[in-house]
Order: structure tokens, then C-alpha cells, then sequence
């Protein structure tokens, strides 16, 4: 009885110890398929980042190649050459939406540059929402620039949070049809489209402009600040700014 008793028990522990021994079988398999799938997930979200980062840093370069081409075309008018010596900064749009007028929606994306002696520094990339100057609702803005004539009117330039340039900010904003007439005065922002009277026809305001951080570190491919760059502190290890930089006096 007792050598039955003992058999009986060894084959229940050895059922038992099988069973166990399936079950951490399975879990391993489990574990290892669980694995697999997170491993797979993760190695899709990298390679989806890997496009986003990548289509980000084509548009930023994009966005640089495009102000180049504003540069060009403001050059063509007399008296701009003069104009973009005195400077001390230059903010570069290459395509200023007309809804920014209408709806006060995201105006575009553009670059700005500042003066430090006889180079510039930059690109640092920013945007901005709107522009009220008594312009009529539906004109096509296109390309707009921005010279930065006063330090105070580069150092907005240089905040951590969203500002505007106009009276309230101290800054007086000229439209550059004024200039060529020579009754600009000593403004502190002139302004520049390629649609002619764009600007014309009250105080000018440029509102919600702000630093866009996601373009800079793409096109830095680092974390860093407009302050940084326009300071010079950032070095622009690409040269994708060079033929722009070459336009500027």
C-alpha cells in the first residue's frame, strides 16, 4: 500500500511539474511574441520619425532656398541695396498666405538673419499670424521682407515667447513704397512685398510672431534657441545658408 501510495504521489508531482513545466513554456513563448511584436512597433515608429525628421529638414532647407529668391527680387528695386547696408537684420517670407488678412490664420514661414559687423548670422526660422495694414481682403500677398533697421527691432527677435511688431512694442513699421519716396523717416521695421501698395493705407501691425523651434532643430539637427543663433552662437555646420548670406551686404 505504501509503495502504491508513493507511486501514485510521484506520478501526480510529475503530471503536476509537467503541467508547470507547459505552462512556463507558453508564457515564454508569449513573452518572446510579445517582444517580437514591440520590437517590430518600435522599429516602425523609428523609420516613421526617421521620414517626418527627414521631410522637416527638406522643408526648412526649402524655406531657405525660397528667401534667397525674395532676396533677389527685392534687390531689383532702387534704393533697396542702400536700405539692406543700414540694416541690422532682415526676416525673409517667401510666400505670406492672403488668409492671414482675412482669418488671422499663420501668415508663413520664413528666415531671419542678423547683422554681427561684417558678417550674419543665422538663418534662425520663424513665423508669424497676421499683418493689419488696411490692406483689402483677398489680395495675395506672396513674398514679404522685413528689414530690421534698430537694434530694439532685431532684439524681438531674440524672445523666448510670442510678440508683435508694431506701436504698442515701441517699433514704428514703414511701408516701402515710403522709403522710395524718401518720407520714411526713421523707422524702425520697413516692409517689402512683391504686391505692390500691399502695406498701404493705415498703421501697419505684424502680430503672433514666434520662434519656430521644430524647423531650427531640424535644420541644426540640435536643440538651440533664435537668441542662440541670432547671437552667433550656433554654428551652421551645413553651409545651406552660404549663397544667402553672399546676397547680403
Amino acid at each position: 500500500m505504501k509503495v502504491a501510495t508513493i507511486t501514485a504521489t510521484s506520478l501526480a508531482l510529475a503530471t503536476l511539474t509537467a503541467g508547470v513545466a507547459a505552462n512556463q513554456t507558453g508564457r515564454d513563448v508569449d513573452d518572446a511574441e510579445t517582444m517580437q511584436n514591440t520590437q517590430s512597433m518600435d522599429h516602425m515608429e523609428d523609420q516613421a520619425s526617421n521620414v517626418q525628421t527627414g521631410e522637416e529638414r527638406q522643408n526648412a532647407r526649402d524655406v531657405l532656398n525660397e528667401s534667397e529668391k525674395v532676396l533677389q527680387n527685392m534687390k531689383r528695386e532702387d534704393g533697396m541695396d542702400a536700405a539692406l547696408e543700414q540694416a541690422k537684420g532682415v526676416f525673409l517670407v517667401p510666400d505670406f498666405g492672403r488668409g492671414a488678412f482675412v482669418f488671422g490664420g499663420r501668415g508663413g514661414q520664413g528666415v531671419v538673419l542678423a547683422k554681427d559687423g561684417g558678417d550674419w548670422n543665422g538663418p534662425a526660422f520663424f513665423n508669424f499670424g497676421a499683418v493689419s495694414a488696411g490692406a483689402q481682403g483677398g489680395v495675395a500677398a506672396g513674398e514679404v521682407a522685413m528689414l530690421l533697421m534698430t537694434d530694439k527691432a532685431v532684439a524681438s527677435f531674440k524672445q523666448d515667447h510670442n510678440f508683435a511688431l508694431n506701436a504698442d512694442a515701441g517699433l514704428t513699421l514703414v511701408d516701402w513704397s515710403k522709403v522710395a519716396q524718401g518720407s520714411y523717416g526713421k523707422g524702425d521695421v520697413l516692409l517689402w512685398s512683391s504686391t505692390e501698395g500691399l502695406f498701404a493705407g493705415g498703421a501697419i501691425s505684424v502680430s503672433d510672431v514666434f520662434s519656430d523651434d521644430e524647423a531650427n532643430q531640424e535644420y541644426y539637427t540640435r536643440a538651440t534657441s533664435a537668441e542662440a543663433i541670432l547671437e552667433g552662437e550656433v554654428e551652421d555646420d551645413s553651409e545651406d545658408a552660404d549663397a544667402l548670406k553672399t546676397r547680403l551686404p
